[in-house]
């Protein structure tokens, strides 16, 4: 007798569904934030980046002269503290004869190159930065660096203008 009353009552149907719905749409609502984050952070890097390279290209006097000093370039205009941007911050500066075997190149992960050229050399900048992910399940269109990581990538290629 009593069974058939608990079967048939539906006074929590509610709060039941709501607990199975719920952990699927906190994990809908952090995943997109975090793609969202990650989304600011690789446009702050391709920012940075070019900012830095700019500085190559025109010839400036305070333009970076080694791959350290490219690094401090990138990471001033990262949001992240110096120190945690310089670990996570790999780049490479190289100098090339034309753009095709710039082109051929720019698929290599950086290795700490710097050859910043002379005018009217053809110049590929490579920089990627390990970003951590909190929900590892968005990570997959992105490019893995361990378990809970996600290498970002900015690329450049340029022909420096006349230094003079």
């Amino acid at each position: 007798m009593w069974t058939r009353a608990f079967a048939s009552d539906r006074q929590g149907a509610t709060a039941i569904e709501f607990a199975l719905v719920l952990p699927l749409l906190i994990g809908i609502i952090v995943g997109t934030v975090e793609i969202g984050i990650v989304g600011l952070v690789s446009n702050t890097l391709d920012n940075s980046v070019q900012a830095a390279s700019r500085k190559i290209r025109v010839g400036d006097t305070g333009a970076p002269t080694s791959a350290s000093e490219f690094r401090d370039a990138v990471c001033s205009g990262m949001f992240e503290p110096r120190n945690s941007c310089l670990a996570k911050l790999n780049v490479s500066v190289r100098k090339f004869s034309n753009f095709a075997s710039a082109s051929a190149a720019a698929g290599d992960a950086p290795a700490n190159q710097f050859d910043r050229g002379g005018e009217g050399d053809i110049i590929l900048v490579k920089a990627t930065y390990r970003w951590p992910f909190f929900m590892p399940f968005f990570t997959l269109d992105y490019q893995q660096s361990g378990a809970a990581a996600v290498l970002l990538d900015a690329r450049t290629t340029f022909k420096n203008e006349p230094f003079g």
